[in-house]
């Protein structure tokens, strides 16, 4: 199966028009007809409908135009990703925290862009157990985690910052005015979670482990909302120092550190350490490393 009859069959279930196809491609008409055929032949399957003056896709035909897509998409991938030289160019997928390109990443983001207009960004959020997963599987080239210092047999993990969590209360709470939190001030409250596998397994487990039973806790997928949430006094929340800056600046939110060891984690970056790291990845680590505070 040839590219360029694939090319011309998602080009004709475009246009739907042999003559619109063929000006489109720049080939004779019958050029179009003879990549379809070959196609039709080798499939097995007819693709089109060819009802008098008018064109349809067959349901095989449907079904190609989705293989088609993608297969001349990763094509045109690789002609970006594979870099002309050293300098850094194509696609870079980065995988973050929300806090950590929330609050961290825009002044970086700025920085590299700058230096190196070539290379296209795309950023996916998700809590550091699926990032790190998706690295493992290459599915992302780095990913920006927060957690406790770990080992991985198949990522490079390495720490940038040391990040503090909060307990976030309303100022009205009882709990406002004080300056630390014990295990026994949080029973009967409403917790305010985030998504299972971020850093909230560390505080499930500090509860766990001081005999804390929880009776009401509400999961968000959203730093945001967690925070509006405590602001609307629905109930309390753990999240980082970092994420909070000007809300308990404008006394909108009252942070309390909790008393544990666990309340400080890293912020990290991981990559496949199996995987071919681009100029563009490699760059991108070295700037983090550089500018991360």
């Amino acid at each position: 199966m040839e590219l360029k009859h694939l090319d011309t069959f998602r080009t004709l279930a475009e246009e739907l028009s042999f003559t619109r196809t063929a000006l489109r491609l720049n080939y004779a008409q019958s050029s179009v007809t003879a990549h379809i055929q070959a196609l039709e032949k080798e499939l097995g399957v007819p693709l089109f409908d060819r009802m008098g003056a008018k064109l349809g896709l067959t349901n095989p035909g449907e079904r190609l135009l989705k293989y088609a897509k993608e297969i001349l998409k990763l094509v045109d991938d690789l002609h970006t990703e594979v870099p002309q030289g050293l300098e850094p160019s194509g696609r870079l997928t980065v995988g973050s925290v929300e806090s950590l390109c929330a609050y961290k990443l825009s002044p970086i983001i700025r920085e590299f862009k700058l230096r190196y207009p070539k290379v296209s960004l795309t950023f996916y959020i998700g809590v550091s157990n699926d990032l790190r997963d998706q690295t493992r599987a290459g599915l992302l080239d780095l990913a920006l985690l927060m957690d406790k210092p770990t080992e991985d047999e198949t990522l490079v993990i390495q720490p940038l910052s040391a990040e503090k969590l909060m307990i976030l209360v309303h100022p009205s709470h009882s709990l406002a005015i004080k300056t630390q939190i014990h295990p026994c001030d949080l029973e009967g409250e409403t917790i305010l979670y985030p998504e299972p596998g971020s850093y909230r397994s560390l505080f499930e487990k500090y509860l766990v482990e001081n005999g804390v039973r929880l009776t009401s806790t509400i999961e968000f997928s959203s730093v945001e909302a967690i925070k509006q949430s405590v602001i609307a006094g629905i109930g309390i929340a753990l999240l980082p120092e970092m994420a909070v800056t000007r809300e308990t600046e404008n006394k909108e939110l009252i942070a309390i550190e909790w008393s544990d060891s666990t309340s400080i984690i890293e912020s990290q970056i991981c990559w496949n350490r199996n995987k071919w790291m681009s100029p563009a990845a490699t760059e991108f680590i070295t700037l983090l490393q550089e500018r991360f505070i």
